[in-house]
């Protein structure tokens, strides 16, 4: 199917170019009125090299002692990027591909992004794998419903960057309220991207993989003595425990990954829909939005290796945006009710319901250029009392709040940036605080210094990592 897709795409990029007389959408995509001088198509090619070295040294301080060992033992790396830029643009239509050109992302996805946009009058259609961002938060959401995350880095890489392209169809029909229809069709279903090994194994994964490997061992057991006690009375023992031993080990091999027990997602059964409606009244930007899709993250069932079932919650989400300038500020909104198929609060083996939000404001404050960013976001589970032992939510909090504060400012003529983050989850009170510093050199190549420091319990949202520290400087080269 993806490679039916690419084909099209790339058939509808020679298309595109074409004059109107020897391709032409006619009446339903609209072309010119009354004569006017086509744009001339144009062909951009470009991209980024950017290369990051980072130095983490794990928990390294106790107390107020500094721990040198820690220090000695910590770890360096260097992993280089590079993304390659290709656009065509006509009057008619744009075509864009963005291409993963190192080892790692190649492997996984080719393309960060390929898409074709066709233009009319009255509708404008993209088709591809697109990147779209819904709602008014600034890189904070509750709305932002139709790409999975890339968390195997956890919170470090910038927001669109851990976005996840999809497969999608999206139409926009603009209409007489400075705004737009927004219709999305995703065919197949992408989770979130999570970690299984390393630094930044979330809590939450590695309970699932404990309790998948706890399953597949104990079957593993099972399967040793059913095999030994089938084989014994007629190969006898030496012979029997080493067929055992071997039907074993089939065993643990087939189940080795925890992608083995993963349903498969790349099915028309787990598409997925998206309305936005948009408007302008007066000084407020308005928007609607509705989704039918699936949770990004698994749910299970089960309590052995025969009963085991992992598959991702089907979900709708109505939601509301707003954003306005107002004496000074410009303030933004997000608020959406998550509604699961356990409305009712008492199925342990689905999310419950949830209203979930967003709320903050920006304003530029007259010392020097500095900006002060202010997000707060959470969500309210609603029947949380019904929440039993075994639940898939036993352990969550009945509210989840975090405030995102972002302090930025700018020199030389904005060729120096330097801001700071911080985040703080109000509910285990845990935090983390990312400073950093762009040093535009010469327009291509820019110089950034940052860090990332948490805190917190070993059980909480932000100090689950608080060993991973680190400290990191990055060059990076746009052609």
């Amino acid at each position: 199917m993806r490679n039916i897709l690419i084909g099209g795409l790339t058939a509808l990029m020679i298309l595109a170019p074409l004059g109107a007389d020897d391709f032409d959408f006619g009446d339903f995509m609209a072309g010119d009125e009354g004569g006017a001088a086509a744009s001339v198509p144009s062909l951009d090619m470009g991209g980024t090299l950017s290369v990051p070295f980072r130095a983490s040294w794990g928990d390294w301080t106790e107390g107020d002692n500094w721990k040198r060992e820690n220090l000695e033992e910590g770890s360096c790396t260097v992993d280089p990027d590079l993304k390659l830029d290709l656009s065509f643009s006509s009057d008619k239509a744009d075509f864009k591909a963005v291409i993963n050109a190192n080892e790692a992302d190649m492997e996984d996805n080719l393309f960060d992004e390929l898409s074709l946009t066709v233009y009319g009058d009255n509708m404008t259609a993209a088709l591809g794998w697109q990147k779209v961002v819904w709602g008014k938060g600034d890189k904070v959401h509750v709305l932002d419903v139709l790409n999975p995350m890339d968390y195997t880095d956890f919170l470090n890489p910038d927001y669109l960057d851990r976005k996840i392209a999809q497969p999608m169809i999206d139409v926009a029909i603009p209409h007489r309220l400075n705004g737009k229809l927004e219709l999305v069709y995703v065919p197949f279903f992408t989770a979130d991207k999570l970690s299984s090994e390393g630094a930044w194994v979330m809590g939450e994964t590695q309970d699932l993989i404990n309790r998948v490997q706890g399953y597949v061992q104990a079957e593993a057991i099972s399967r040793f003595a059913g095999t030994y006690d089938a084989a014994v009375g007629n190969y006898g023992d030496t012979l029997a425990n080493a067929m055992a031993a071997a039907a074993q080990t089939a065993f643990l091999s087939e189940n080795s990954s925890l992608v083995a027990f993963l349903p498969d997602t790349a099915s028309l059964k787990y598409g997925q829909a998206g309305v936005r409606l948009t408007a302008t009244l007066g000084q407020a930007d308005l928007g609607a939005v509705y989704y039918a899709g699936r949770y990004r993250t698994p749910s299970v069932s089960g309590t052995s290796y025969d009963s085991l079932d992992i598959d991702y919650d089907p979900v709708q989400v109505f939601g509301l945006e707003a954003g306005m300038v107002l004496a000074g500020f410009n303030l933004r909104g997000e608020g959406a009710y998550y509604m699961t198929q356990d409305i009712a609060g008492d199925d342990k083996d689905v999310h419950n319901n949830s209203l979930n939000y967003v709320a903050g404001f920006d304003r530029d404050v007259p010392l020097h250029n500095v900006n002060v960013n202010l997000q707060v976001t959470g969500a309210y589970i609603l029947n949380h009392d019904r929440i039993e032992s075994g639940d898939i939510e036993a352990d969550s909090d009945l509210t989840e709040t975090t405030l995102v504060c972002n302090l930025s400012d700018s020199y030389n003529h904005e060729k120096v940036e330097p801001e700071v983050t911080l985040s703080y989850r109000v509910e285990d009170r845990s935090g983390m605080v990312k400073p950093s510093v762009d040093w535009n050199v010469d327009g291509n190549l820019t110089l950034t210094g940052s860090g990332t420091f948490l805190w917190g319990d070993d059980e909480s949202f932000f100090g689950q990592f608080a060993g991973n520290d680190y400290v990191s400087l990055e060059a990076a080269y746009s052609f």
